[in-house]
């Protein structure tokens, strides 16, 4: 009696020994599926999206549109045992990539996205509007942000203007491929920026070739009094537009600035730092602006320029830009 007490008793622990397993895995699986459903927002265009989206200034988090029990059902069946990065790719959301092989053919360009970025590659056929910047990373001042570790930059600037152009009905979209990553892995350095972003401009034509303005949107690197105006009390970061005289678009590209920044001047003289042209040594001249006579590149401020007076900015050429193309 005694050995078959214990028998059943090493049972009955394997038994619980299985299930605790079991439950553990599964608490995994959940934990797993949640944190991919609820995921930390990690970089400026995140946050602002979140800002703009949610309107919380507190919590800065991203959610996704896919049912908790797809989720489960998608991990399960994606990862694999053996290959144990799979379950970290699967359980975070994002895919890991290596690649420091130099490019040896520049017109072997490698393309990396990661494969949740897919959907916010695709051009909607309506777009009238696509905001990119050769140059994304260029920032404004950072002052009373400090404490959120938050740098405002060009790519946030964007995101601004693209939805106050949505809200005035003009169909807006911004490049949000990465373009440090790409030109890392095609082994570029900053000398490379408009070959990079050459190609997105080049694959927002192809999706789209009745885009009616690209706007390529930086920020000066000048004093704060040159960047800066006073309109009615109100601080405001000032434009500039830029051109480049070596291309065969240059003077229709040249039209459209001097078009819009007349546009800007006439309602806000002090706004607008004009127009500037570019060639020869030293200059790009080009500026991706060969590629459509729609093509411009607009200055937004300085580097001692902070977010709002950028944004107080966008606010008001927003509906200028929307005349000016709903009149064509």
């Amino acid at each position: 009696m005694a050995r078959r007490f214990k028998a059943k008793k090493r049972r009955t622990l394997k038994t619980k020994l299985l299930w605790f397993l079991f439950i553990c895995l599964m608490l995994f699986v959940i934990l797993a599926a949640v944190f991919k459903n609820f995921k930390l927002a990690t970089t400026n265009e995140e946050f602002i999206k979140n800002l703009l989206e949610d309107s919380n200034y507190h919590l800065k988090y991203n959610k996704t549109a896919s049912r908790f029990i797809t989720n489960i059902s998608n991990f399960l069946s994606s990862f694999k045992i053996n290959e144990p990065i799979t379950i970290l790719e699967e359980s975070l959301g994002y895919t890991f990539t290596s690649s420091n092989k130099p490019v040896e053919n520049k017109n072997e360009i490698k393309m990396v996205f990661h494969k949740n970025d897919v959907d916010d590659l695709i051009l909607p056929k309506a777009s009238r509007v696509y905001i990119y910047s050769t140059h994304y990373k260029e920032g404004y001042s950072a002052n009373n942000l400090e404490d959120y570790n938050i740098t405002p930059n060009v790519k946030m600037a964007s995101m601004l203007l693209k939805e106050k152009l949505n809200k005035l009905g003009i169909s807006t979209i911004v490049e949000e491929a990465d373009l440090e990553d790409f030109m890392a892995v095609n082994n570029w350095n900053h000398s490379h920026s408009y070959e990079a972003s050459r190609y997105f401009v080049k694959d927002a034509l192809t999706k789209n070739p009745n885009l009616e303005l690209i706007i390529d949107l930086h920020r000066d690197a000048v004093s704060k009094k040159s960047s800066t105006v006073e309109i009615d009390g109100t601080s405001y970061a000032k434009i500039l537009f830029v051109c480049g005289k070596e291309n065969p678009n240059y003077e229709k590209n040249l039209e459209l600035m001097n078009k819009l920044n007349n546009k800007i001047k006439e309602k806000y003289p002090s706004l607008t730092r004009g127009v500037m042209t570019h060639e020869g040594k030293g200059y790009n001249g080009v500026y991706n602006q060969d590629l459509s006579p729609n093509v411009i590149l607009l200055e937004c401020g300085g580097n001692e320029n902070n977010i709002g007076e950028v944004t107080n900015t966008l606010t008001l050429i927003a509906p200028i830009i929307a005349e000016m193309l709903n009149e064509s």
